[in-house]
């Protein structure tokens, strides 16, 4: 059916399926986070009920949950996961007006499906909403996960660290007021900030300054959580180059993927864990390194699917991974093309974090190379993004690695991520 085809529906009007839709729209929450395989059949069920029978209240729901569980989830099938999740927006802000259903309805737009097709800003933007008229209308855990997912798209979406401050501002306190365990999570983000921006003894581990309930948080088992926590440790130790703890952090994350499967934050860390088994390649005795391979060819052909529907995102993750595997498998001329598209590539979609990191991953190739000349300018080019990140920590890491090259600081002052509540 066309999108004009599921809008025109009739009005279900069997007296008996209005409870039933209702039943299984409660269901879902705990379904998904049980992991279980009733997640997919829910919005299966939902939608069948509206192609048959006509569309209800609910109808918008079943298909954004068919939108995002079924199609971008699990089938990869990004073209008819905008189709539904468009149709669930469309009909209920047109027809039902539904504003308990509108948190919902772009919490999953936004964290599963938007991001597959459309520039960052548009799925924020969305979330935003999601996350608004959650705290307006009483549907508070769907609004709190929106504006979570909107901290985590700032943190590695495009843009600078001082936006990031501005959503956590925003975000975080109202969040911790009404769902404080999922607010939690953008506590997490905004520890990592506060590490790439602070002078801290271990980059990966988090401060109280910044999360004030970290320790308590850190004990929980939920793979959801987990998957959070190493996401964001994984990817702060790529970005100080402590390959060791990269390494050891993709190895422990790989269970915690099916905790939050679909997720925005899943290709962020698949894209840092494949990073990470690159940067430690030659330290990996050599029946891991057969297993590594795998993995990182596995994490590439995901991308290639993603780049393909969406490359101002995807395309220069690819690219940086792609070069990073050019580089261990000895293609160097391959390599040095590759980090010059990933760096053009990330500069062109705003991704300062990821242009920096490509420069500074193309730099240690060319200096392994003994190419110093050429390994200068990188560093050079990474130095500039990181400082328009706003990532000080970072900055002052590599004058210290750098210090002839960088003998001049540009850096006037520093931005302090845990002076937000």
């Amino acid at each position: 059916l066309s999108e004009d085809d599921l809008y025109n529906l009739p009005e279900l009007t069997d007296p008996a399926r209005i409870p039933a839709m209702s039943l299984l729209y409660e269901c879902f929450a705990p379904a998904y986070l049980l992991g279980s395989p009733l997640v997919a059949i829910i919005g299966t069920l939902m939608s069948r009920i509206s192609i048959k029978e006509g569309n209800c209240v609910y109808s918008s729901i079943g298909y954004i949950f068919l939108s995002a569980i079924t199609f971008a989830n699990s089938l990869k099938d990004f073209d008819n996961a905008y189709k539904f999740g468009d149709i669930s927006i469309k009909i209920n802000d047109r027809i039902f007006h539904n504003k308990e259903f509108e948190a919902c309805i772009f919490d999953m737009w936004g964290t599963f499906v938007c991001h597959h097709k459309d520039p960052i800003d548009r799925a924020k933007k969305d979330l935003l909403r999601g996350f608004n008229s959650g705290l307006e209308n009483g549907s508070f855990q769907w609004g709190v996960y929106s504006g979570i997912i909107y901290t985590f798209m700032s943190l590695w979406g495009p843009g600078t660290l001082k936006d990031l401050k501005a959503a956590f501002k925003n975000i975080l306190p109202s969040s911790r007021k009404v769902e404080f365990y999922i607010a939690q999570w953008g506590y997490a983000a905004k520890a990592t900030a506060y590490n790439l921006t602070e002078e801290v003894g271990d980059k990966t581990e988090f401060s109280e300054k910044a999360w004030p309930e970290v320790h308590t948080f850190m004990e929980s088992r939920d793979v959801s959580t987990m998957l959070v926590n190493t996401t964001c440790k994984i990817s702060l130790a790529n970005w100080f180059s402590d390959t060791e703890k990269a390494l050891e952090f993709a190895d422990k994350g790989d269970p915690y993927l099916a905790g939050a499967p679909g997720v925005y934050f899943n290709p962020v860390f698949c894209f840092h864990q494949a990073l990470a088994y690159t940067s430690a390649f030659d330290k990996i005795d050599g029946e891991n390194k057969a297993d590594y391979l795998i993995k990182i060819k596995s994490i590439v052909s995901d991308f290639e699917l993603f780049a393909e529907h969406n490359p101002v995102t995807y395309l220069h993750q690819l690219l940086i991974i792609k070069a990073e595997f050019q580089r261990i498998n000895g293609s160097l001329e391959q390599a040095m093309n590759l980090y010059d598209s990933a760096i053009d590539s990330a500069k062109e979609g705003g991704f300062l974090h990821n242009e920096a990191f490509a420069c500074e991953l193309a730099a240690r190739f060319f200096f392994s190379l003994n190419k110093e000349r050429i390994g200068n300018a990188y560093i050079y080019e990474s130095y500039h993004a990181y400082y328009k990140w706003g990532a000080t920590a970072k900055v002052a890491d590599l004058e210290s690695k750098y210090p002839q090259l960088l003998s001049q600081k540009i850096i006037p002052g520093t931005y302090n991520p845990a002076s937000s509540s």
